[in-house]
C-alpha cells in the first residue's frame, strides 16, 4: 500500500516482520485502548474518530492488512 515508505525503511537496513494472525491478533487487542482513547477524544472535540477508525480499519483490510 505505501510501497515509498516501504522502499525508504529497506533503504536504512530495516527488515518488515510479518505477523502471524495470532500475534497480529495480540497486538490489535494491546493497542485498543490507545484507539479507544483516540476516539473519545476526537469526539470531545466534535470530530468524528469512530468513523476515521473504521475507514482506516476497511482500507488496511481492503489493501491486504489485518
Amino acid at each position: 500500500m505505501d510501497d515509498e515508505g516501504r522502499k525508504y525503511t529497506l533503504s536504512l537496513d530495516n527488515k518488515i516482520i510479518v505477523l502471524s494472525k495470532e500475534e497480529g491478533a495480540r497486538w490489535c487487542k494491546a493497542i485498543q485502548p490507545v484507539v479507544d482513547d483516540y476516539v473519545e477524544r476526537a469526539k470531545g472535540k466534535g470530530l468524528p474518530g469512530q468513523e476515521y477508525v473504521r475507514t482506516v480499519r476497511e482500507l488496511i483490510e481492503r489493501h491486504g492488512g489485518r
